[in-house]
């Protein structure tokens, strides 16, 4: 998967954002914009 951020590893393309459920899919749609890194999405995901 690529966007803004690059190459998305595909455990995080495949499996981790596959598995947020809606509710955590509709923050992300609004936190994406504030990430600079990679290791920033990772972080957000971490957290979920």
């Amino acid at each position: 998967m690529v966007g803004f951020l690059g190459n998305l590893p595909d455990d995080i393309a495949t499996t981790r954002i596959k598995s947020l459920e809606s509710s955590q899919l509709d923050i992300l749609t609004e936190d994406l914009l504030d990430f600079e890194t990679l290791d920033d999405f990772n972080q957000w995901l971490s957290n979920c």
